[in-house]
């Protein structure tokens, strides 16, 4: 099972955050490309700080990473959060998610929703844990990703 620890200075205070790549998903490139001009379309990718977040049903990006990749919004879906708030609408695209174990993970439905005042542009919701395993060690400030 591929994975990673990371090690965080403050891992109660920060959370499990890590580097990912967020692109376009690799078919929707592949068709592009093989479309009426047969040009290659360059591989527009982004990194992020994301959080694991296991109280998240769904993964999540901000809107400035939607606008980044000029993704599409493929549908939308109601978010809420724990803070009691009523949901909202948000939208949702597919995505490819890469870890810096160079783990792909493709097509992944994810929501776009501000993060602000946070020092992460994307969280990693159960959708994605649900195919991996997780180990929180907070007395030794580290969390493994595998999967």
């Amino acid at each position: 099972m591929p994975g990673f620890t990371s090690t965080r200075p403050n891992l109660e205070a920060d959370g499990p955050t890590l580097d990912i790549i967020i692109r376009p998903p690799i078919l929707m490139l592949q068709a592009l490309a093989a479309g009426p001009s047969g040009q290659m379309v360059p591989a527009t990718q982004v990194q992020a700080v994301a959080m694991v977040d296991t109280g998240a049903q769904g993964t999540v990006i901000t809107p400035a990473i939607a606008q980044q990749l000029g993704l599409q919004p493929t549908g939308s879906a109601l978010a809420g959060g724990a803070t009691g708030h009523a949901p909202v609408s948000a939208n949702v695209y597919n995505v490819d998610i890469i870890f810096g174990a160079g783990v792909l993970v493709p097509n992944v439905a994810v929501m776009e929703l501000p993060l602000a005042g946070q020092k992460i542009q994307a969280l990693i919701g159960r959708d994605i844990l649900r195919h991996g395993m997780l180990i929180y060690l907070g007395h030794a400030n580290q969390f493994t990703l595998g999967f």
